[in-house]
């Protein structure tokens, strides 16, 4: 193996060599006239200006591969949420899970679930509550790959989505008012309005609300006993019983009710930003925003690996729902010392989400989970950055932050002898539930069901992580070349108190871990006479540890999983072509991963589905990417892009299968992790007259085969996407058509092996996921003033 990779690492270094040294000779030839412009931030010269490195610059002297998406290509590829970003971007697998979180990697790093490994910003401001949320006044999206620890932390592992917002203008009064209607009954609309107030300050405000049915659909299940889930729809919420309520905080569960459409949504937000210039050296730009969504949550469907159906219809008691509200709040202070300018930004969220989950992913009465979850994040940034035109450029800072996050779920037990069989109340009666687990109760069978509740104290827990850091990098220009170096020490903290700790005789109630992580960044540039950059990096990640409220084999008790890291190795290069018509960007990578996290789901000793978060050992990442955009005329504009991920565990990595039993996956492929991906698209813009314009946009976009677990026993094919956008527009106002999906092709967008068994006789290898998008039309129109 280790040969094998030697042989895979000098592969690299050659192909990437002889790569470096064509592309000079490549551009010079086609760019004979061009001058150094590597200040130009012109959109259609290829360039936009990003501050993916905490200082405004082009995408082309940045020496690490970033992907840029403007305001215009989101309005005219109809992108308004992570999944779409996620199809389009090369190598990077994105997409919004059943229970509305993101499930994320970049180049094979990063995973899926409650482990993060990539990070998402707003406006510089982690988040890590609503990154699903709807986008609103987006001025770009940027992201990063490759470990971007050194200016951006922990949890950043795998790289960064950063969202930048349009900020409030000083000189305009301006709005928008935008109406969205579709199939699966969508009918969206949003609004912002730019407001001047006075000549120093200005007020940005935007709001929306969205709702449609969603594209899945609930039969009227018939359960073992004949019964109907439609038409005993009035038993939710049935009533808890006995002492086992003190152990329930949140008792309610009148979200439990069969729905025809499981997935339907209703969502709506609102964001202000004021804008404050007193001077021409200090601003303060102070936002908010606040979110609510109610949706579907988790409503899967068991399907058999060897065949995938992607059929919307479900089988379910009730459709699991999951209800999020969001408050955040941030100020950014920017201060111009002369020569240096002082940045100091702080943010405050507040969410709290309640999901319920049919958990036994059938249509009988067994078992589902409740699960409120409140959350607190605070974060605290103060930089100085260099502010002059010498060849030496810096940053220092230090940063702060602490996340507390809690966990009351509890399961809810109906009675079936089947998923009662390991709690035991006392005298084995179904009166009150004391905590004591072991043996079987005398409980109906699901053909005599009963309509006793009885609540099981499960994921009862509370956690906060803390970060300390202080961090630099700095960049010197000489000749041709520069480097750049940087360098973060962060001392993170985790600690998780088991509440259920008590009720097993293993239980021990607390536990904390830490350590102080040094996080390296160096990188060398070229940038040739005709403006081509040629460059080589290398960055550290880590993502820190944690624990797990029940063991590899089931048994609860806190179980730490340790941190994980990731050393990055990249190599390409920037040009620009056919007197910059043409914007080419390569690059070759090489990552090795050690003590890799992973999301697990697996029965536990006491009943039920738990997720743990496990170290399955080493792996090896390497492959290459590029993209490309031509603007052939005015008219015509060409855009391609294509990655390809090579991934491997690495000799000794362990994992447990569905049935709680280790398993050696030496040599086997690291699961959603895509073995390429890539996009082609046209974009038109043909004049009318009287400024009228016909725009359209089709694009072709695919994602390669992916492992739904750790073994490689059930692997999802890979797929292709066509997508339409056409509409007329001018300054003022817009009507767009827009088809996705126009050949309906079913996918999961993610998936894994589900290993609960609560129906007897019922398969312990189905895949359960997230279906992807079906074909959808919808019309938008625009109004702008």
């Amino acid at each position: 193996m280790e040969m094998k990779l030697e042989r895979l690492r000098s592969a690299l270094l050659v192909c990437t060599g002889a790569m470096a040294l064509a592309a000079p000779s490549l551009a010079a030839a086609q760019e004979a006239t061009a001058t150094d412009d590597r200040n130009d931030g012109a959109y259609h010269g290829g360039e936009i200006l990003v501050t993916a490195r905490k200082r405004a610059e082009s995408t082309r002297e940045i020496p690490e591969s970033i992907a840029v998406m403007s305001a215009d290509l989101l309005e005219r590829q109809a992108i308004t949420n992570i999944d779409k970003v996620g199809l389009r971007v090369t190598n990077l697998n994105l997409s919004t899970r059943a229970d509305g979180n993101p499930n994320v990697t970049i180049r094979g790093v990063g995973s899926f679930g409650n482990t993060q490994g990539v990070g998402f910003f707003i406006d510089g401001v982690h988040i890590l509550t609503d990154a699903s949320a709807e986008f609103g006044e987006i001025e770009r999206v940027e992201v990063l790959k490759g470990p971007q620890g050194t200016l951006y932390g922990g949890s950043n592992i795998g790289g960064a989505i950063r969202f930048i917002t349009k900020r409030p203008q000083l000189d305009e009064l301006s709005g928008m008012a935008k109406v969205k209607i579709g199939e699966q009954s969508m009918r969206n609309a949003s609004a912002s309005l730019n407001l001047p107030i006075g000549s120093k300050a200005a007020l940005r405000v935007f709001g929306y609300r969205n709702e449609d049915d969603g594209f899945v659909y609930d039969r009227d299940p018939i359960r073992l006993n004949g019964r109907s889930n439609l038409t005993d729809s009035n038993i939710w919420p049935l009533p808890l019983v006995g002492a086992g309520v003190n152990f329930v905080p949140d008792s309610g569960n009148s979200a439990e009710r069969w729905r025809e459409h499981p997935n339907e949504k209703t969502e709506w937000g609102v964001r202000g930003a004021l804008y404050v210039e007193p001077s021409d050296r200090m601003n303060v730009l102070i936002s908010a925003r606040y979110n609510e969504i109610d949706t579907g949550n988790n409503n899967w469907r068991a399907d058999d690996p060897g065949l995938l159906t992607y059929s919307p219809e479900r089988h379910l008691t009730f459709a699991g729902r999951l209800r999020r509200h969001t408050f955040g709040i941030s100020g950014e202070l920017n201060f111009d010392l002369g020569g240096v300018k002082l940045n100091a930004l702080t943010s405050f969220t507040d969410a709290y989400r309640k999901d319920t989950t049919d958990l036994d992913v059938s249509s009988e009465v067994g078992f589902d989970l409740v699960r409120p979850e409140p959350t607190k994040y605070y974060t605290n940034e103060l930089r100085l950055t260099s502010d002059n035109d010498g060849p030496l450029e810096w940053i220092i800072g230090g940063y702060y932050s602490v996340w507390k996050n809690d966990w009351s779920s509890y399961a809810n037990f109906y009675g079936p002898t089947d998923v009662l069989s390991a709690v035991i109340p006392p005298s084995n009666t179904l009166n009150i539930l004391d905590g004591v687990v072991g043996d079987p109760v005398f409980a109906p069978t699901f053909g005599e069901e009963t309509t006793v509740r009885v609540p099981f104290p499960f994921e009862n827990r509370k956690r906060e992580k803390a970060h300390l850091a202080a961090f630099g990098t700095t960049s010197y220009k000489f000749g041709q070349f520069e480097l750049g170096l940087g360098l973060r020490i962060d001392k993170w903290t985790y600690d998780t108190l088991d509440r259920n700790a008590g009720l097993y005789a293993t239980g021990i109630p607390y536990l904390k871990q830490g350590g102080t992580e040094v996080m390296p960044k160096a990188s060398l540039s070229y940038f040739t006479t005709a403006g081509t950059h040629i460059y080589a990096n290398y960055a550290k990640g880590y993502e820190p540890g944690g624990f797990n409220l029940y063991d590899a084999q089931g048994t609860p008790k806190l179980n730490a999983f340790r941190k994980e890291t990731a050393d990055n190795y990249e190599m390409g290069f920037k040009t620009q072509m056919l007197d910059r018509r043409l914007n080419f960007n390569a690059a070759v990578y090489y990552i090795k991963y050690k003590d890799r996290q992973f999301e697990l789901q697996q029965q536990i000793a006491i009943g039920g589905v738990v997720e743990n978060i496990l170290n399955a050992g080493s792996s090896t990442q390497y492959g290459f990417e590029f993209d490309a955009n031509f603007r052939a005329n005015d008219i015509l504009t060409l855009t391609a892009g294509f990655g390809r991920v090579w991934a491997e565990f690495g000799k000794g990595s362990l994992v447990n299968d569905v049935n709680s039993q280790p398993s050696d996956v030496s040599g086997k492929t690291p699961p959603w992790v895509s073995d390429y991906s890539f996009s082609v698209a046209a974009d038109m813009r043909v004049p009318l007259g009287n400024d009228y314009e016909l725009a359209g946009t089709i694009e072709y976009i695919g994602k390669g085969p992916y492992w739904f677990n750790q073994e490689n026993t059930a692997r999802h094919p890979g797929y292709e996407l066509t997508n339409l956008s056409v509409g007329i527009e001018d300054k003022t106002w817009g009507l767009r058509l827009n088809v996705e999906n126009i050949f309906d092709k079913g996918y999961y967008s993610d998936g894994s092996i589900w290993p609960g068994d609560a129906v007897p006789g019922a398969r312990r290898d189905v895949v359960i996921g997230t279906l992807g998008q079906p074909r959808l039309i919808t019309l938008t129109g625009t109004v702008r003033f």
